[in-house]
């Protein structure tokens, strides 16, 4: 059996179009996730532009120290933080590299819209800890952390938190590594490899 050069052309195009969809549709999918994972970072700026991290928590949950100021130790190398407070120290290099892994990389799971009255039902109105993390542009960035979700892997969270009269607020669920990465006793914080007064 012999196709006539029609039916030799319509297949050929039938085939091109069918391969240009299917690649066209396969590099857009890609691009549109790409962008979406960028979309749903909690924080999007580049680390060596911290100048310090700060993590205050409620004195009834956290006897031994409330506020703990983190700075880059500018002496030694870019990647060595100390404590400045509540008392002068080299920060263990294992626990600052957790929570830095966190806020360069982790992502938000879901988003709810509640009001600022909701706020107590999810931990929010007195934060389990604060992060607040300053740039050296001056830029401040903050998290909020509240309570675990029915998912004990998950808990709610608000970035940047403004208050907003009557208007809808964002609650977010992220990854309960954040509670693991600064719900830690003051020793746990400090490195004990060396000695600094």
């Amino acid at each position: 059996m012999k196709l006539k050069k029609s039916t030799w052309f319509l297949l050929f195009l039938a085939i091109s179009l069918g391969g240009w969809v299917y690649f066209y549709e396969i590099k857009l999918e890609a691009q549109r996730i790409a962008q979406q994972k960028q979309a749903k970072k909690v924080f999007d700026f580049d680390l060596k532009n911290i100048q310090y991290i700060t993590i205050v928590r409620p004195v009834e949950t956290s006897p031994e120290w409330q506020l703990l100021k983190l700075t880059k130790n500018q002496d030694i190398s870019n990647s060595s933080w100390k404590i400045e407070q509540p008392q002068i120290a080299l920060v263990n290099q294992g626990v600052i590299s957790f929570l830095l892994n966190l806020i360069e990389k982790e992502t938000i799971e879901n988003k709810l819209l509640v009001t600022d009255e909701q706020l107590s039902q999810y931990g929010l109105d007195q934060p389990v800890a604060t992060i607040t993390i300053q740039l050296d542009n001056q830029q401040t960035y903050s998290i909020l952390l509240g309570k675990e979700t029915i998912n004990p892997e998950l808990i709610y969270a608000q970035i940047n938190p403004v208050k907003k009269e009557a208007l809808p607020t964002e609650v977010l669920l992220v990854s309960k590594n954040w509670h693991y990465a600064v719900i830690r006793e003051l020793k746990e914080w400090q490195d004990s490899s060396h000695d600094q007064s």
